[in-house]
């Protein structure tokens, strides 16, 4: 049997900075955080494609979680902490794959990795509220418009193509004016 204790673990209760951001892309390893929500493969490949479209040198990799309404595994969170140098979660469309998503950022975030959380418009006040009791307030989040669930893939790639900016943003700080964009077509 396994005794929960109900109060919050030490960092989880103070506030804490957040990763520095990563400046350029260049020669930057990124990892696509999937948490098995329906679509979320194909937001992050356009994500990612977009991203390795404008920066030839920017290495990436995939991951997918076991379980949606679960955090990470540690042996999986520690793997793409020793990998990568930034990562894109998504995509928070419940309350548990919301929660847990943002949990996941703030655990890179403890390891020095710099991340992002993309959640859907219906979730984003849990995912504001998951990440202040986190004590990472200024936690990034982009916020989609959704449902992705159920939807065709061109719209989906429409949906990631408008978040890309924010996502490079989040990731990159005052260096992403550097970064042209590769144009998509509508």
């Amino acid at each position: 049997m396994r005794v929960l204790k109900p109060v919050a673990e030490e960092w989880l209760t103070r506030r804490r900075p957040l990763a520095p951001r990563l400046g350029l892309l260049q020669g930057k390893t990124l990892c696509f955080l999937d948490n098995d929500y329906h679509n979320a493969d194909i937001f992050l490949a356009r994500i990612e494609a977009s991203m390795k479209e404008a920066d030839k040198t920017c290495l990436t990799f995939r991951k997918k979680k076991e379980f949606k309404w679960a955090p990470g595994s540690p042996e999986l969170l520690d793997e793409i902490a020793r990998k990568a140098d930034a990562v894109v979660v998504g995509v928070g469309h419940s309350g548990s794959c919301t929660s847990w998503s943002v949990y996941d950022s703030a655990s890179l975030e403890s390891e020095g990795i710099p991340t992002v959380t993309v959640v859907e418009t219906s979730f984003a006040s849990l995912a504001r509220q998951a990440r202040d009791s986190l004590g990472l307030p200024d936690l990034p989040l982009v916020e989609v418009s959704g449902p992705l669930c159920g939807v065709p893939g061109a719209l989906v790639h429409r949906t990631a193509d408008a978040a890309l900016e924010q996502v490079l943003d989040a990731l990159m700080g005052a260096a992403r004016e550097h970064i042209v964009l590769p144009a998509r077509e509508a």
